[in-house]
């Protein structure tokens, strides 16, 4: 996870080498503005950044991130 409620992880940023302007060009090619704009952002596959959109997340949907896990954030 590279992203969580909105929140950079800098943390995990370093460790899976991923730089603002890959986030910020995630975001755009995926249609949101900025981080705010998102619940998460996932690093899939070691390559792909996946944006979570806020507004499309309900609470069961939500559990579906319960087994992602990240540096900064213990489980």
């Amino acid at each position: 996870m590279i992203l969580h409620k909105g929140e950079l992880l800098e943390r995990d940023m370093r460790r899976e080498n991923v730089s603002h302007h890959e986030i910020y060009s995630a975001f755009r090619r995926q249609g949101y503005l900025q981080p705010g704009d998102s619940n998460w952002v996932v690093l899939a596959n070691g390559s792909t950044l996946t944006v979570i959109p806020r507004k499309h997340i309900g609470l069961i949907d939500a559990a579906l991130m319960s087994d992602v896990t990240s540096v900064a954030e213990p489980r």
